[in-house]
């Protein structure tokens, strides 16, 4: 226990929050100086060393392969009156449970504080928690005409290291993606990453996208100024809000309740390939049961090249790990074949705003640290990948950052 108790003791960096990959480093220099020790000053405690031996290699097991930390999420969010709310929470966790030792504190946070949850006054082992002000050791209340909910979770495994953090705004909070909420909606989250404003609140029950989708119509223009009559087309990365053309340029979709801006349109080749056609930036905010109209203008003339790839180059990428926080690696495989003056990959969030670009450049592997293109850091969600070369889109793929 002493040797165990002079690890412990070690400092960490003198900062407020430290990250897993700092505690785990001090930890293992702790544990290489106590063997140190031993070996100089001799003595038969071999077993102890043996022991000691076996926590370095176990530790740097796992900083190589970090496990995933539990962590609460926010399901739904809604106004019962004014000054009251619930917030419905669930977990990522092996179980998708809430147990209360995996946690050291759960914080609810508004753009007023942060706040405590009573976590022992809290069901143990359910999927679903539904908590409100009352359920806090400070009450805190929330903005109704625009705030930004955060929770944040500290495992009691780390209780030092910085937070997992989720968060969802709305209304006039900078950067929302989402509207006032209006009385008898909640927020609803219908995606890793995704939120939409919901007419129908299932609190306290499993999330579904009844009453959350308007929809979107106008007509589709090529960059010539003629109609676009036919294709196959997605509002956002594939298979992501598939858009109706009815062959007289006009096209229909359905949204999601929130807000949209798209400087692309993904587009489904006959070989099962998908390229990109880039549109005049759209904006949009759509409501439940509305028809938003708006029409698309291709910024060029269609004649997207198609890429081979799809069916016939051996090219590949694939990122890791995966789910990261905050950083992910690529591995991308190019035939000596294939011959490229620029290579990039873009990286898309869940409603198809490309979010940033990461060039390849050679002898230095690709890699994304989870900011935008201003460096600022992004939320928790699904992102999508796609490999381009001289412009002709490679290969695709997704993501998930948790943090």
């Amino acid at each position: 226990m002493r040797c165990l108790n002079r690890v412990l003791h070690l400092k960490l960096p003198s900062r407020i929050f430290c990250t897993r990959a700092e505690v785990n480093e001090t930890f293992c220099i702790g544990l290489s100086c106590e063997l140190e020790g031993r070996l100089n000053h001799g003595g038969d405690e071999m077993k102890k060393i043996l022991f000691l031996s076996c926590l370095v290699i176990f530790t740097n097991a796992l900083m190589a392969n970090p496990i995933l930390l539990p962590q609460a999420l926010i399901s739904e969010f809604r106004f019962q009156s004014p000054g009251k709310w619930e917030l419905e929470i669930n977990f990522a966790t092996p179980s998708n449970l809430f147990v209360r030792q995996d946690f050291d504190s759960i914080l609810v946070g508004s753009s007023t504080g942060l706040s405590r949850l009573r976590l022992d006054y809290l069901p143990d082992s359910t999927a679903i928690l539904v908590v409100t002000s009352d359920s806090l050791v400070i009450p805190l209340s929330f903005n109704p005409d625009g705030d930004c909910i955060r929770l944040y979770s500290y495992q009691a495994l780390y209780p030092v290291v910085r937070p997992e953090i989720d968060s969802v705004s709305f209304g006039n909070y900078p950067g929302s993606m989402l509207d006032t909420i209006p009385n008898g909606y909640s927020i609803c989250r219908i995606g890793f990453g995704v939120f939409t404003l919901d007419k129908d609140p299932t609190i306290g029950e499993e999330n579904d996208t009844s009453g959350t989708c308007g929809t979107l119509k106008g007509l589709i223009y090529n960059g010539d100024g003629t109609k676009i009559e036919s294709g196959n087309y997605t509002l956002g990365y594939p298979d992501y809000h598939p858009i109706t053309l009815t062959g007289d340029g006009s096209y229909s979709v359905r949204v999601f309740a929130r807000r949209f801006e798209m400087a692309e349109l993904a587009r489904i080749t006959p070989n099962g390939g998908t390229t990109y056609v880039r549109i005049d930036t759209l904006r949009f905010a759509a409501h439940v049961d509305s028809v938003t109209e708006s029409d698309i203008h291709f910024a060029d003339v269609v004649g997207v090249k198609r890429s081979p790839s799809v069916s016939s180059l051996p090219v590949s990428i694939l990122n890791y790990p995966n789910p990261f926080n905050p950083s992910t690696n690529f591995a991308v495989t190019i035939p000596n074949g294939v011959t490229y003056r620029k290579g990039w990959i873009d990286i898309y969030n869940s409603i198809g705003q490309k979010v940033f670009t990461v060039f390849l450049t050679r002898g230095s592997p690709p890699k994304w640290n989870g900011v935008d293109m201003w460096g600022r850091p992004v939320s928790s969600g699904v992102y999508y990948y796609r490999l381009c070369l001289d412009g002709v889109v490679f290969k695709t793929g997704s993501m998930i950052l948790l943090k």
